[in-house]
């Protein structure tokens, strides 16, 4: 059964995510299962910063988000749910890493959702009336 570990609101503001994932990394103390903390908190970060540069820009006071996550078996399971604007195509982004040439040419970003798609498992987007509502799971390695 599932076991309810984190359930938080999230401002608007990168500060506040800040916040949020200093409070999850405190929630995982002593509930660590192979290391899962530092992914977990990799993916929640992208996922948490995307939200607020992209779909609650401009957004304000008014940009809300809320995220949940369980204790499942061997992994985390989180659902994140913001009232920004859907993402493009009503789908998440490609999880392929940009195109790597000289140093000099890297791309300034495009490696976060790569980054979801190595480290996340069971990524589902969907629109739900006016919410956005993002599933994804994390599971202890073999």
């Amino acid at each position: 059964m599932a076991e309810l570990i984190f359930d938080t609101d999230v401002d608007n503001d990168p500060h506040d995510v800040r916040r949020a994932l200093i409070d999850f990394r405190a929630t995982m103390r002593g509930r660590d299962r192979g290391g899962l903390t530092g992914s977990a908190e990799t993916v929640l970060a992208e996922v948490l910063n995307n939200i607020v540069e992209h779909a609650l820009a401009g957004r304000g006071q008014d940009g809300a988000i809320h995220v949940r996550c369980h204790l499942e078996g061997a992994g985390l399971c989180f659902e994140v749910v913001d009232n920004g604007i859907p993402l493009p195509g009503g789908e998440c982004p490609a999880r392929t890493m940009p195109e790597l040439g000289k140093l000099e040419d890297l791309p300034e970003g495009g490696f976060g959702w790569a980054l979801v798609g190595i480290l996340a498992s069971d990524l589902e987007y969907q629109r739900d009336r006016h919410e956005n509502r993002l599933r994804f799971r994390l599971l202890v390695p073999d």
